[in-house]
């Protein structure tokens, strides 16, 4: 980084990677190892009723309902916020490469709330069952908020120990607490100076989906 600032490169710390633990005890490794069920249905108790909603979410696997997604993906809608911002250039090709064809595309699946979609991953390590939200977009009217927090439900009713995801635009402090939200570093650089301020300004719409982070515990 110390490098990098010599050569006058940008840096933007907006985007976050948000964390929502439901069952704690998996974070605790001698705790992890007893398995201890009971206190385990305590804690999501608690936190179900801070979630508390009568709608839920049905979840769909995206291999068998890849038509659904790529169309729906085709006329998504970004806020008019968007055009202040440098974008990442996605297309079909790249959504079938990214999902469809990856190693673990059969644990790719989708949630959707009123024309709402949210991408996700579900696998397990180390016996903590983890949630990835990898790309979440709208074809109308957005209700993303209300759709995470119908992920955190869902999580929490289906022994999800952990939500992971990262985001820029939303305030999720009720669903994500402030204590372990992260920063991400963006860096950038170009001689043009048109294309350097626009870059100081980092992606609108950095997602789960643009990071290696998300797959770096896939082991085939």
């Amino acid at each position: 980084m110390r490098v990098l600032k010599k050569f006058n490169w940008n840096f933007n710390f907006e985007t976050k990677r948000l964390i929502r633990p439901i069952n704690y005890l998996k974070f605790v490794p001698l705790l992890n190892k007893l398995n201890l069920n009971l206190l385990n249905s305590s804690v999501r108790y608690f936190i179900k009723k801070k979630f508390d909603d009568n709608e839920n979410l049905k979840l769909f696997n995206l291999k068998k309902n890849f038509k659904l997604i790529s169309d729906s993906f085709k006329n998504r809608k970004l806020p008019q916020i968007a055009k202040d911002f440098p974008m990442i250039e996605r297309d079909e090709s790249w959504l079938k490469w990214r999902l469809f064809d990856c190693p673990y595309s059969q644990n790719i699946h989708f949630f959707e709330y009123k024309n709402s979609f949210s991408i996700v991953h579900i696998y397990s390590v180390k016996k903590v069952q983890r949630l990835n939200v990898l790309f979440t977009y709208s074809t109308e009217m957005s209700e993303e908020f209300k759709l995470y927090k119908l992920i955190t439900k869902w999580s929490i009713n289906n022994n999800i120990d952990y939500i992971w995801a990262i985001h820029k635009t939303q305030d999720f402090n009720d669903i994500f607490p402030q204590i372990h939200k992260r920063p991400l570093r963006f860096a950038s650089w170009s001689e043009n100076s048109s294309i350097f301020k626009s870059l100081e300004k980092g992606f609108f719409d950095l997602q789960g989906i643009d990071s290696d982070i998300e797959s770096a515990f896939y082991l085939e």
